[in-house]
């Protein structure tokens, strides 16, 4: 519960509730089981009119929900860090209940990486992980880049050895 309590926008008694339905981390293979498990990851939805649109999946518990819905209303407040991420999506368009949603997304992120090291909340740490994440899709980008060009090549290559 400390654990969790380092994180600012967690008190006590959410603490307290979030150890009870997460019982044990290692039961959960990422972050993702863990949102998933809430219900809180975004899952794409069709009405019967056929537009398509994305929201929150919200087949997890509702109480549970509803704790980290506070959690997150307190973390915006406190927690620098979400505090950024809600007003960026907030400028992006999204309206107060999306942006939230996203912030849920992010905390249980945060709440999932401080059970798994078993180490007190650092915002240092979080921006760490971000940049080298951005730098990893950065890479990924590039060699897409670069295959895609060297198809490219070979295509107009064998075009021109099509030709002689």
């Amino acid at each position: 519960m400390k654990l969790l309590e380092s994180i600012n926008g967690i008190g006590p008694a959410s603490a307290v509730r979030l150890m009870v339905e997460i019982e044990d981390v290692s039961r959960f293979d990422s972050s993702k089981g863990l949102r998933a498990y809430f219900g809180v990851h975004p899952t794409w939805k069709e009405s019967d009119d056929g537009h398509w649109r994305t929201g929150m999946s919200k087949q997890g518990r509702a109480q549970v929900r509803a704790i980290l819905y506070m959690c997150s209303l307190s973390a915006i407040r406190w927690n620098p860090a979400l505090k950024r991420l809600y007003h960026r999506f907030r400028k992006k368009g999204m309206n107060h209940y999306q942006a939230m949603g996203v912030v849920m997304h992010k905390l249980l992120r945060i709440v999932y990486g401080v059970l798994k090291t078993q180490t007190p909340y650092d915002p240092q740490v979080d921006q760490d992980n971000q940049q080298r994440s951005k730098q990893a899709q950065q890479e990924i980008a590039r060699a897409k880049t670069a295959q895609k060009k060297t198809r490219q090549g070979y295509i107009s290559e064998e075009a021109s050895m099509m030709n002689i």
